[in-house]
C-alpha cells in the first residue's frame, strides 16, 4: 500500500472552506465516489482512497482573535502510478484557485 499525504492553505483561513468545496469538486469530475461533511471528504476513486480533512488551530503566540486554517489530503492506493494521477489533478485545482501547497510524507 502507498500513500502521500500534502497540506493546502491560503493567505486568509477563511477560505479554506472553499478549498474543501474545490476538492470535492474536483474528485467527482474525476468519476470518483464522494462523500462529504462541512469539514471533511472521503472519496473512493477506483483504487485510490482519497481523505481530506480540515485542521483549524488558534494562532501561535498572538491574542487576536482568528484562526490560522489548512487542509489535510492524505491519498492511499496500491498503485503508486494512480496515486501520483490523483495527486496531479488535486494539486493543479487547488494551486488553480491560489492555494498553496506542501508535501507532508
Amino acid at each position: 500500500m502507498y500513500r502521500v499525504q500534502f497540506r493546502a492553505f491560503t493567505p486568509s483561513p477563511v477560505e479554506i472552506p472553499g478549498l474543501l468545496r474545490v476538492v470535492s469538486r474536483s474528485l467527482r469530475d474525476s468519476q470518483c465516489i464522494v462523500v462529504e461533511k462541512a469539514s471533511w471528504v472521503l472519496a473512493n476513486c477506483d483504487d485510490v482512497l482519497v481523505k481530506v480533512s480540515l485542521l483549524l488551530t488558534p494562532p501561535r503566540g498572538e491574542l487576536i482573535v482568528g484562526f490560522e486554517g489548512s487542509m489535510i489530503i492524505t491519498i492511499e492506493g496500491s498503485d503508486s502510478s494512480s496515486i501520483v494521477k490523483m495527486a496531479s489533478i488535486l494539486v493543479s485545482a487547488l494551486e488553480g484557485v491560489g492555494a498553496g501547497v506542501t508535501i507532508e510524507s
